[in-house]
Parts: structure tokens; sequence; C-alpha cells
């Protein structure tokens, strides 16, 4: 059945590859905003990619965001469109897979995920970028890269222990 094919064929990824794409970012006139790509960007060659972001535009026409792969010398390997959804003042969530023609069987090339639009006088917001591999959009998480480490929680631990002791020590004089 179709529901069974459907079943079969869903696959889900769950890590991001983007980083540092979760704070809103905004731009007019030029045309995309980046986001660099995680080191094990190499697990996304040869596979099925989906990339889900919320967006909004803040002045100018609706626009439809698309996505591609970007080289460090601005060189792409075309754009995936989804839905062709448009974009509205209020934020709402866009999926967009990479077009099958469009997946790289090889990702060292591609330095960054680039988010596009057409018109140069819109304004356009997005936040809680996600690149996963799969065909089935999961929730915005961090990138593994983007979560402080443990050592640095317990550095940050230490100078604020040693903070509140200096100041005790002060207040006690």
């Amino acid at each position: 059945s179709a529901l069974r094919f459907d079943f079969d064929n869903l696959e889900i990824g769950g890590r991001n590859y983007a980083l540092d794409s979760k704070s809103e970012r905004a731009f007019t006139g030029s045309y995309n905003v980046l986001y660099t790509l995680s080191p094990d960007k190499n697990d996304l060659a040869n596979s099925q990619a989906i990339v889900s972001f919320e967006a909004k535009h803040s002045n100018g026409d609706p626009v439809v965001p698309h996505v591609y792969y970007r080289t460090s010398d601005g060189k792409h390997n075309g754009f995936s469109y989804g839905e062709n959804k448009r974009t509205t003042t209020e934020y709402q969530k866009f999926v967009i897979p990479i077009d099958s023609d469009k997946i790289p069987t090889d990702m060292s090339q591609y330095v960054s995920l680039s988010i596009r639009k057409d018109n140069n006088t819109t304004t356009l917001h997005i936040r809680n970028v996600k690149l996963e591999k799969g065909n089935k959009a999961t929730d915005w998480t961090p990138a593994p890269e983007d979560m402080a480490t443990q050592s640095q929680i317990t550095q940050l631990s230490d100078a604020i222990n040693l903070r509140v002791m200096k100041g005790d020590v002060i207040n006690q004089i």
C-alpha cells in the first residue's frame, strides 16, 4: 500500500549540520544568509537532506525562500524551493528538501548552507535553521559543535566559585 511505501522510505536524521543556527538573522538587499556547515558535513554526501527554518518578512513583498549548498568561492549546486511557500509578516516554518538532482556526491568543497531570496528590497528574518539527513524534518536542535563541552562548563563553574569566594572575603573585611 502507499502508506507502507511511505513508512518504509521514511528516513529521519535528527543531527543538525548547520552551525550557529538558532538566533535570528535578518537581511535586506543581500540575496542570502549563510550558515557554516559542520566539520561532519561529509555525512551528507549521497544522502537525502532536508532544511527547516522559521522565516518572515518585515517589509516589502512576500518572498519564496530557497536553499542550496555553497562553496567558499560562491559556487553552488542549484536551488531547492520545496513547495514554493511564501513568507508572511509572522514567523512560519519552512521545510525544504534538497532536490535529489542537487545532492552532492562529495561535500568537501561545500562550506555553507545558503538560504536565499530573489527580492532585493524585502527584509527576510530567519531563525532556528536545521539541516539534517533524511526526508523528514525534526524539531530544531543545536549542532553538537554549538553545545558547551563539559570542560567549558567546569571552567565556568570554577570561575563563578572563585568570584563568590573573593566576594565573601571582601564582605567579611
